[in-house]
């Protein structure tokens, strides 16, 4: 969490990859907090995390792998149109 909390402190963006199938039913414990950060609950990340509301607009949540090329894309869009935001749901559509 120590890396996490620093990408967001600095500004940076923090993408999350959700959690296989296999590793929520075999109840592995070292995906727990990324079960958490994928959660719609916006305190439980500002408390996870330790940033305000304002920091947790960098982290981005990709459901699963499948989603992986798309954020890629849009984020290599991002890095090389110099935009200075991007939002979750831009991910996507």
């Amino acid at each position: 969490m120590h890396a996490s909390r620093a990408a967001l402190h600095y500004g940076r963006y923090l993408l999350v990859l959700g959690q296989s199938d296999r590793d929520i039913n075999a109840g592995e414990p070292k995906i727990g907090a990324n079960m958490l950060l994928a959660e719609p609950n916006v305190k439980t990340k500002m408390d996870l995390l330790k940033v305000s509301a304002e920091k947790l607009e960098k982290l981005l949540i990709v459901e699963d792998k499948r989603g992986l090329p798309v954020a890629s894309e849009k984020l290599r869009k991002l890095v090389y149109t110099g935009r200075r935001q991007i939002e979750s749901s831009d991910l996507f559509t």
